[in-house]
């Protein structure tokens, strides 16, 4: 005669540390995964800098020199709008596989009403993967006439772009924030004239060509978005953004500085509340403070990758001294860079 054996069952507490023990796998593996996907989406932005600073050089071979960060001109009909006939982004869309619609816009205002559909387009180089926004934002329809029509159109729809050029660089803690001699025209972004490489005397492997500036259409304090209610909301964007978030409007901005946007620190001028350029903290914010105004920021962990002169791109870590960094973005100081960034 066969004995029978019992099956013992599991108890309450092993059930529960069989379930604790996947609970934690699953949490390793999401992990895992999150870690591959930033990866993933960094290797992607550095990319896109690559692919901006090649063409950037292309462009030059063709010109003679850099793109100019923006090419504005009165409209001679009316006297006092503000067109836009050509920035960077613009400039280099020829050597980026996008020449279709650049050849769309050419000599048009591209902030204006006979490029709606142009600019609504999204253009993948111009697009960090990591940065958490929608890839297109609402457009003020105001950007067709800067001086007297302040309106925004809500159905018009414009791409987004993730990149900035730097035109200068004020240093709070050098004590020359506002020292135009020494802060101004400083970087590789230029308007008056053009800049050729053999310009940058610092040399091109340690000169700031391109950096992410990513969030748009909205507008981030240290990877913090601010809520729409919020008094530091950039007011120039009925989606709580970025002035300056469409690629076919990256002119205004690419002033950097050791400064930043504090939310906390609102002024008013006519009628317009904003935020104040102050120092944070009484310590030098170098990149990752604020997206605003085309000011360094990324979403990815560490730092803000960058494109060198060279055509070399690179992630520069949020710890970087000011001072270096300064000399980073400063095309022709004469300063030796002898720290590690």
């Amino acid at each position: 005669m066969k004995l029978r054996t019992s099956r013992r069952a599991f108890t309450l507490i092993e059930l529960l540390v069989v379930i604790a023990i996947i609970t934690i796998l699953i949490g390793l593996l999401l992990s895992a995964v999150q870690k591959v996907r930033e990866a993933a989406a960094r290797a992607k932005c550095q990319n896109n800098l690559k692919q901006m600073a090649l063409a950037m050089h292309n462009y030059h071979d063709t010109h003679q020199h850099l793109p100019r960060f923006q090419i504005l001109t009165y409209n001679v009909a009316t006297g006092n709008d503000l067109r836009l006939h050509e920035n960077w982004a613009i400039a280099i869309m020829p050597y980026i596989e996008q020449e279709a619609l650049h050849r769309a816009g050419k000599g048009k205002n591209w902030l204006g009403t006979e490029t709606f559909s142009i600019v609504s387009q999204v253009v993948p180089q111009f697009v960090c993967p990591s940065s958490p926004g929608p890839s297109t934002m609402i457009y003020g329809s105001g950007a067709t006439s800067l001086v007297t029509d302040l309106r925004f159109n809500p159905a018009r729809k414009a791409g987004v772009l993730h990149y900035t050029m730097p035109m200068n660089y004020y240093d709070a803690f050098m004590g020359d924030e506002w020292n135009v001699d020494r802060g101004y025209g400083n970087g590789v972004g230029v308007e008056g004239f053009d800049l050729p490489l053999l310009a940058i005397t610092d040399g091109t492997s340690q000169t700031i060509l391109l950096g992410e500036s990513a969030g748009a259409p909205f507008t981030y304090y240290k990877r913090r978005q601010l809520t729409p209610d919020n008094p530091a909301i950039d007011h120039w964007s009925i989606e709580a953004g970025y002035p300056s978030g469409p690629w076919a409007s990256t002119s205004f901005g690419g002033t950097w500085a050791t400064v930043g946007f504090d939310p906390d620190y609102i002024e008013v001028d006519n009628g317009i509340v904003s935020e104040k350029f102050i120092v944070l903290g009484g310590t030098p914010c170098v990149h990752n403070c604020t997206n605003s105004d085309h000011s360094p920021h990324s979403f990815h962990p560490g730092g803000v990758n960058y494109a060198m002169a060279d055509g070399s791109v690179r992630l520069i870590r949020d710890g970087i001294d000011h001072n270096t960094f300064r000399r980073l973005v400063w095309k022709a100081d004469g300063e030796v860079i002898t720290t590690d960034y």
